[in-house]
């Protein structure tokens, strides 16, 4: 954890290889290059494909690193208040060069935005900006890895309690929080922060992503939905440990109930030989009645591994299903390998999806209910569905009638009432976010497309200087507008605008294109004049 984030400079502990015959590669037709200077600066190049339209190399300084190297290492660029991904990814496992995750299917180039709940759990102590989604001051981190306070919680006092700050006579023992007093759900929810990605996480109302402190219940800051393991081997997704635990034998019968500390030291990662030592003494402390050992007489077992692992026959390593050359530990702990892992029998868990850990027992049911509003919501967006999301808005209506300060539903029925084209009532509902949150950039951007769609020139204009002063990084937005200053005939501030977001988004053709005709229209109408 102590090495999960910090800065990709001459400070950064080098794990990758930058021999050109490794750092340079191609994929989906573009060039990548990697180079790292002298005094630490790295640099991440991506050029177009030699049969492209148009022809680019764009590169970027990388500002920081994200993972602690033992999968690989991805990286992050700021661009202004904002942080965008790297297209480009170094996996540890296989020693090599790729791209991204999820770059294969959506290659995003530089644009990629990195969300707030990302940094949430791969920085120690970011310093967001209030009310400003994905944004962060200067300077944006206070402490780049995972820290002391991240699992402890608040550590002033306990460095004054350390200190001797403290009245005469005082015999309290030290404030620090106590991780192994805290309730079974409390301890975990300290791990699941992060490490349960669920199927959907859906912040209650009013919360953030930087909300959760070492204490709480999980469910006070998140509502996470999961998914039945898959009883597949191959389908296992690099961060499903969480899920594939509670679905084991070993947790569901085992008393005091089985944490990840049960198996996992927070303070130490042991590797090698010494892993499969550490991780074997951790099984034996469980399974030492004859009740309960190994079945395998062990020559058998020896026979496997003559390490005698338990791992290698319980809990093997296997791909990840959705990040490449990257290989995960089954945390099913399978008996038998090739049987499927025990049902998972906790109250409400059924074939789709249900309210992690019993949730739906203790939380509010319309806590629950607006939870699943947002997923479907979501879902509508995503998927363009129309039919959906003409069910769903009175649901959503009905929950802002009782909950009129739920700013994020007030945000999701203004992108559905765009998508089914009810521009009144979506503007309405955006207009109403904008009164709170001036800065708001979904709100804005969606009031500028339906000004856009809606052949409101003015308003579109207008809209989409705002949202640009906020984030000139949005190629979409950026085009648009471009469009509409030609509409107006503004070709010279039309033409301004293309000039830069062509050096900013070379790949998208679409804006050369722009520039192109508006330049061709400029120079026609000087002659013209002449």
């Amino acid at each position: 954890m102590a090495n999960s984030a910090g800065l990709a400079d001459a400070s950064m502990r080098v794990i990758e290889d930058f021999d050109p015959a490794k750092s340079e590669f191609s994929e989906l037709g573009f060039g990548y290059r990697v180079e790292r200077s002298a005094d630490g600066e790295m640099v991440h190049q991506e050029q177009s494909p030699t049969e492209s339209e148009v022809q680019y190399a764009q590169s970027f300084p990388v500002d920081f690193y994200v993972g602690s190297g033992e999968r690989g290492r991805s990286y992050l660029i700021a661009k202004n208040d904002m942080l965008f991904q790297s297209p480009i990814t170094w996996y540890s496992q296989a020693g090599r060069w790729d791209l991204s995750p999820g770059y294969h299917q959506n290659n995003r180039h530089f644009d990629r935005r990195v969300s707030g709940a990302c940094v949430a759990c791969h920085f120690g102590r970011p310093n967001p900006i209030e009310d400003a989604a994905n944004r962060f001051q200067q300077p944006m981190f206070s402490e780049f890895a995972i820290g002391c306070e991240n699992c402890h919680g608040a550590a002033a006092d306990h460095v004054d309690w350390h200190n001797g700050k403290r009245a005469e006579g005082d015999q309290s023992s030290d404030p620090i929080l106590a991780i192994s007093k805290l309730e079974p759900a409390k301890q975990a929810s300290i791990c699941n922060q992060c490490h349960l990605v669920a199927a959907d996480r859906v912040l209650r109302e009013g919360k953030t992503a930087y909300d959760f402190r070492p204490g709480d219940n999980l469910e006070e800051t998140w509502v996470c939905f999961v998914e039945p393991v898959s009883g597949r081997h191959d389908s296992q997704n690099a961060v499903s440990q969480v899920e594939q635990m509670r679905s084991s034998a070993c947790f569901q019968k085992s008393t005091p109930q089985m944490q990840c500390t049960s198996c996992h030291d927070p303070h130490f990662s042991p590797t090698g030989a010494e892993a499969v030592s550490f991780y074997r003494q951790q099984c034996i402390a469980c399974h030492n009645d004859a009740s309960v050992q190994c079945s395998m007489p062990p020559a058998e077992r020896l026979a496997v591994s003559k390490e005698d692992s338990c791992m290698q026959c319980h809990m093997p390593k296997a791909l990840s299903s959705d990040v490449a050359h990257t290989s995960t530990t089954d945390h099913r702990v399978l008996r038998n390998y090739d049987q499927p892992p025990v049902a998972d029998e906790s109250a409400g868990a059924t074939d789709f999806l249900h309210a992690f850990d019993d949730a739906a027992l203790r939380l509010p049911s319309e806590t629950i209910d607006r939870a699943l509003l947002e997923i479907a919501a979501k879902h509508c967006i995503a998927e363009h569905d129309q039919h959906s999301a003409l069910l769903l808005t009175p649901k959503i209506e009905a929950h802002l009638a009782k909950h009129p300060d739920d700013l994020s539903m007030y945000l999701h029925a203004g992108s559905l009432y765009h998508l089914t084209r009810d521009s009144r009532r979506a503007q309405e509902k955006l207009e109403y976010v904008l009164q709170r949150r001036p800065q708001d950039e979904l709100a804005l951007k969606t009031l500028f497309m339906l000004a856009h769609e809606s052949n409101s020139l003015r308003a579109g204009i207008r809209y989409g200087r705002e949202y640009l002063k906020i984030n000139p990084w949005d190629a979409d937005v950026t085009g648009r507008l471009i469009h509409l200053l030609g509409q107006t005939e503004e070709f010279e501030a039309a033409v301004v605008l293309a000039r830069g977001a062509v050096e900013r988004f070379p790949a998208d053709l679409q804006i050369q294109a722009w520039l192109d005709r508006a330049e061709a229209f400029l120079q026609k109408q000087n002659a013209s004049q002449k």
